[in-house]
């Protein structure tokens, strides 16, 4: 039996009013605006995709947009929460987030290039300054609520906090670009990058790693070398009783424990 056609319930073979469709989709927004939260989507941007495998150990998140959105989870974080397992304390908090499918598109699907065009991606990551949280998107639910006058009008979120490890951030926002400041883990943050005029071996920030007593000036005259080597180096010792033990002699350059004593 077919529905009823006088009035439109927005199922079965009808399409639903259009302005009743704006409608909804109207108080939708203006209840997040209300009883929502301002947050920062980041979408992810992958730079080595494992295809096997189907990760990224080297994205970056270049941008961040700022959006409101509805925090489901009223009651708390959900999930297994925090736990001791064998690799330590590991912090395992979930919450949902709700966004308007048409503020997420003028805010951020025609503004970031993502990894999938037209709606939110797992692995993209939601910053909400009320907390200082960072979290994962896990799954995105966009059936919820159900086909209300035959459309969906809202991405329902599920994300868990975020366990960096050593991306980049270079987001615009401080607190979010500061997370790779002060936990990266990225050797050529601390890797030897010049020497100054005084012969000291600089770090990037310009922490002295290395600093020399003493410089070699351009001549090969005894003399003159000795003066200018620091007094208790002694290095000129060391150099001449090596001879006397390690045989550096043309016919053997590698050198070897000398047999004249």
């Amino acid at each position: 039996m077919a529905l009823n056609t006088i009035f439109n319930q927005g199922g079965g073979l009808s399409s639903g009013l259009s302005n009743e469709q704006t409608l909804i989709r109207n108080l939708y927004t203006e209840a997040i605006k209300i009883y929502g939260f301002d947050v920062f989507y980041i979408p992810r941007t992958l730079v080595n995709l494992d295809k096997v495998f189907q990760e990224d150990e080297l994205s970056k998140f270049t941008s961040a947009h700022a959006i409101e959105m509805y925090l489901q989870s009223v009651d708390g974080y959900e999930g297994e929460g925090d736990f001791l397992s064998k690799f330590g304390v590991e912090i395992r908090d979930r919450a949902s987030f709700v966004v308007v499918k048409d503020r997420w598109t003028a805010e951020v699907d025609n503004n970031a290039s993502l990894i999938v065009e037209g709606r939110p991606n797992e692995g993209d990551l939601i910053y909400l300054p009320l907390t200082k949280g960072l979290f994962e998107i896990k799954f995105v639910e966009h059936e919820n609520i159900f086909y209300q006058l035959n459309q969906i009008y809202t991405y329902r979120l599920d994300v868990e906090k975020f366990v960096y490890s050593s991306e980049v951030f270079n987001t615009g926002v401080s607190a979010v670009d500061a997370i790779e400041d002060a936990r990266s883990t990225d050797m050529f943050n601390y890797e030897v990058r010049l020497e100054d005029n005084s012969g000291a071996i600089l770090l990037e920030n310009g922490f002295k790693l290395i600093k020399e007593d003493y410089k070699l000036v351009d001549t090969t005259t005894t003399a003159t070398t000795s003066q200018s080597i620091a007094p208790l180096a002694q290095n000129r010792e060391f150099g001449l009783n090596a001879d006397s033990i390690v045989d550096f002699s043309v016919s053997n350059p590698f050198g070897d424990i000398s047999q004249n004593k």
